[in-house]
């Protein structure tokens, strides 16, 4: 007899196209027999740890988490506040000594990845039913944007230096990064307050660890004088929260100018910021990730080509701030998840300001960050950190996902 798992298969997930796909898996579960049946189901609230680790917002209404397919006499439902199996899950899984299931539902944010893996582990043979899986295609959360959804969450910056860490620590990249917040938040905005706030953070994080450049450390403790950081793009890698919080173009010029002339005051690191703020911009108004090369392209007038292997060649032959901007555009141009571009941004190059602002235009495009990596990754995050990103959520006033 068979046994079958349908993973999040809940009316907060569905499009129309979806709901076919419910259709044609009610009639297979009407005209076969089963023996275990489990079902999974998302669920999350206000008060939720989701919403206060991940400031996710999904499906937190009765309506979004009831199930769309039919539930058999026989199915046992289990709820869940993350990717993949929970122990409960795997529990019954070993209680009722399954060898071979057959699996469904959404696979959403390569979930099914996950899944597949742990039961690999407790050897039980899967078998994936393709005719009812649910992709992010067709899914609510990766459907085309409405002109009415801007979502701020920011998760990427953090998450791509903590990936060219292996997870172990962020860096002064990520400490500059939540500098930044804190001067968008706190202050009326001047160059003058963003060097102070630099300095408060610095003592407030100490280089026990060796988080810091030791240029920027000596920097700072030498009263802020006289200081360049050797790469020009990290100024683009730190400043990708503005791409986020500005609500026109002219802002982000406008703040790009006050905080990177205090750490990266040249044309290249000030141009290489604007084109992945800009970038960012764009995505959150709804930008199609197609149209995004040419409309870049065209303000900046550019020729970035959507071909990966001939920006890394540029960079090459050319190791500026811009050229690394090409490369990253790239890399999320020609990414199909958020995990893809993580993967080819990894194999490109183990550099954090690769990763962090890959997945900084990641976040605004495809919204939904796995959440096994964030809790990962905002787990290594001080206190005052988490704050500052709930606080950024709720003064922007805007959806949060």
């Amino acid at each position: 007899m068979k046994n079958i798992l349908i993973v999040d298969m809940q009316v907060g997930y569905l499009n129309e196209d979806a709901n076919k796909i419910v259709k044609n898996l009610n009639k297979y579960l009407k005209n076969n027999k089963f023996g275990t049946v489990l079902y999974t189901k998302f669920i999350t609230n206000h008060n939720g740890t989701s919403f206060k680790n991940i400031h996710w917002f999904g499906i937190y209404d009765k309506l979004d988490r009831k199930l769309a397919v039919r539930k058999l006499q026989q199915g046992k439902v289990f709820d869940k506040k993350c990717h993949g199996l929970t122990p409960l899950i795997i529990n019954y899984l070993t209680d009722e000594n399954v060898k071979e299931i057959e699996i469904c539902g959404v696979n959403n944010d390569n979930n099914f990845e996950l899944i597949l893996a742990q039961l690999k582990q407790l050897k039980i043979k899967p078998i994936i039913l393709n005719n009812y899986i649910i992709n992010n295609e067709n899914c609510c959360t990766d459907k085309e944007p409405t002109n009415d959804s801007i979502y701020k969450t920011l998760n990427g910056f953090y998450i791509g230096d903590m990936f060219s860490n292996d997870y172990k620590e962020y860096t002064d990249e990520t400490i500059l990064s939540f500098a930044l917040i804190e001067w968008l938040l706190h202050t009326q905005k001047t160059t003058q307050e963003f060097q102070t706030i630099l300095a408060y953070y610095y003592k407030l994080y100490p280089n026990k660890n060796h988080i810091y450049d030791d240029k920027f450390a000596l920097w700072l403790e030498n009263g802020c004088r006289n200081f360049r950081i050797c790469e020009d793009f990290d100024g683009a890698k730190y400043s990708t929260p503005i791409g986020f919080y500005s609500k026109t173009i002219s802002e982000i010029d406008e703040l790009i100018e006050k905080c990177l002339s205090v750490t990266h005051n040249t044309i290249e690191a000030k141009l290489s910021a604007k084109i992945i703020c800009y970038s960012i911009f764009l995505l959150r108004i709804n930008t199609y990730k197609k149209d995004l090369l040419s409309k870049i392209n065209a303000i900046f007038n550019l020729n970035i080509e959507e071909n990966l292997k001939n920006n890394i060649n540029l960079y090459e032959n050319d190791k500026n701030a811009i050229n690394m901007a090409k490369i990253v555009l790239c890399i999320f141009v020609t990414s199909k998840t958020f995990t893809d571009a993580i993967k080819i941004a990894t194999e490109v190059k183990q550099d954090g300001a690769i990763l962090c602002t890959t997945c900084a235009l990641c976040e605004a495009y495809y919204k939904d960050v796995p959440a096994d990596i964030i809790f990962n990754c905002r787990n290594n995050l001080p206190e005052k950190f988490k704050n500052l990103l709930m606080e950024f959520s709720k003064v922007k006033n805007e959806k949060i996902y």
